[in-house]
């Protein structure tokens, strides 16, 4: 029996991801969510620079209007992020349950922030900013894998 046929043959309700321990997981969860408070803060501190870059490349109204979504986007992302950070920290048990309805109000979110750096660029150069731009847009996925594993999703009977 082939690898395609054997796993074509197994059941349908047999988990597809990888096995973690779940304080593994959810160091990982943790790190990811910190790292996203790092980047909101950074960016409403450095946000005088990200205005005159954004100045200098789109011109007046747009750096304004530039300005504005990064005071928007940390609003809604702050309080987002030390939700999940508590809820890592403390185990919240329906933190799965939370997060599955959560998810795509922050695919949106995370995946609008990861053009934030495209900003860093001048800053770090491409060999670095792509790289980096790559990982914050997988990032929202690599966030509901980890989850998935730390807090499974329980059976409905």
């Amino acid at each position: 029996q082939t690898e395609t046929q054997h796993a074509a043959s197994l059941p349908v309700d047999k988990r597809d991801l990888p096995t973690a321990p779940r304080p593994a997981a959810r160091g990982l969860l943790l790190l990811i969510e910190g790292s996203y408070l790092v980047s909101y803060i950074s960016a409403l501190h450095y946000l005088i620079w990200v205005r005159m870059l954004a100045r200098f490349s789109f011109g007046l109204a747009q750096s304004f209007t530039i300005a504005s979504l990064i005071i928007v986007w940390c609003a809604l992302g702050l309080p987002v992020r030390f939700y999940l950070c508590f809820a890592l920290v403390f185990d919240y048990h329906l933190l799965g349950q939370k997060f599955r309805r959560l998810f795509p109000f922050l695919l949106l979110i995370d995946e609008v922030w990861s053009l934030m750096t495209i900003f860093l660029i001048p800053k770090i150069g491409l060999g670095f900013g792509f790289p980096l731009f790559v990982l914050a847009v997988y990032s929202p996925f690599a966030q509901r894998t980890l989850l998935r594993m730390a807090y499974p999703e329980e059976k409905q009977d």
